[in-house]
């Protein structure tokens, strides 16, 4: 009877020790999968950071070579506003737009350009008023639909090109809708919204996901004179 006990006891323990056993493996391979994760999540933070100097020193390099920003106050702040967003080593909420333009392409019409810093792609959509009130948040301009892809703004600094066409039956209060023409992807919008951005008349306001305001400009604080660009 003793033996039998002696066995059963020495199953038992064997089966607490396999159990244990198991048990410590799962921990210790989900210890290396945590630390192989956080180092590749490093890794990545660190290539991103990389990328966002390197933005920085190129928004640098321009704030030195183009005379056109020095001329301009609103730009300079903006400028370096942005610059020591991208420099400082950690990923910021903050965002800041720093040039716009409207350029005449007369082959495909009237593109604008707005350069805005956003290290973590807060912006999620972009409204537009002819008023000059800072407290006015104005109409939808880009829907979240309508904006460039992540991977298209990665760099801590986003270009963002919008082809404009005017759609004359369209009321002043009417929101834009897009257009495909050619394999170019048009915002159409409505004369009064067209002639006001063209014009330089009012703002721009970058939102959230929420609608919360990120940053907002006049489009004179910023601009320099529309661009002529292809053929007459």
């Amino acid at each position: 009877m003793l033996k039998w006990d002696d066995k059963k006891l020495t199953i038992l323990i064997s089966s607490k020790q396999l159990i244990v056993g198991v048990f410590v493996a799962i921990l210790l391979a989900l210890g290396l999968t945590g630390l192989y994760v956080r180092q590749k999540v490093k890794a990545a933070k660190e290539q991103i950071l990389k990328q966002y100097h390197k933005s920085g020193s190129d928004l640098r390099y321009e704030l030195s070579e183009n005379p056109a920003i020095s001329e301009n106050k609103s730009k300079i702040s903006r400028y370096w506003r942005g610059f020591k967003i991208l420099k400082n080593n950690t990923f910021d909420g903050d965002v800041i737009a720093y040039d716009f333009k409207v350029d005449d392409c007369n082959e495909i019409g009237h593109v604008v350009v707005i350069k805005y810093v956003d290290e973590l792609l807060n912006v999620a959509q972009i409204s537009y008023t002819q008023s000059i009130d800072p407290n006015v948040v104005g109409g939808l301009f880009l829907a979240p639909d309508s904006m460039p892809p992540p991977n298209m703004r990665m760099f801590g600094k986003t270009e963002l090109c919008v082809l404009l066409r005017v759609d004359s039956k369209l009321s002043a209060n009417d929101g834009p809708y897009d257009e495909w023409d050619d394999e170019r992807w048009y915002l159409v919008v409505p004369q009064a919204t067209f002639e006001g951005i063209v014009n330089m008349e009012g703002q721009f306001i970058l939102l959230g996901k929420e609608g919360n305001v990120l940053d907002r400009f006049r489009l004179k604080e910023l601009c320099n004179a529309i661009e002529q660009t292809g053929s007459p």
